[in-house]
């Protein structure tokens, strides 16, 4: 029962984890796309 519960609270830190990650590389993305639009102009 333990091992089962340790499981899901590490699934789920890796999943809070990854969700993190992707919206920091989301807004990294989106500042570069910004950044390369302003030096076309």
């Amino acid at each position: 029962m333990t091992e089962k519960v340790a499981g899901i609270f590490i699934f789920l830190i890796f999943l809070s984890l990854g969700y993190q990650i992707k919206k920091n590389l989301d807004i990294i993305g989106i500042s570069g796309e910004i950044l390369a639009m302003g030096e076309k102009k």
